[in-house]
């Protein structure tokens, strides 16, 4: 029924904690892109299994 998440608390408090635990990692990452910059990159190997 409309409003039952909002009587979930455990729910609730689950979603908030998630919430800051994608922003404090969306912020590492950022701020790991500005000090060191994103990895170089390998050219792809294609493996051939059929001979």
């Amino acid at each position: 029924m409309p409003g039952d998440a909002e009587q979930d608390l455990e729910g609730m408090q689950t979603m908030r904690t998630l919430a800051r635990n994608m922003i404090f990692l969306m912020r590492s990452i950022s701020l790991g892109k500005e000090k060191f910059g994103i990895p170089d990159r390998e050219a792809p190997v294609a493996t051939n299994y059929i001979r």
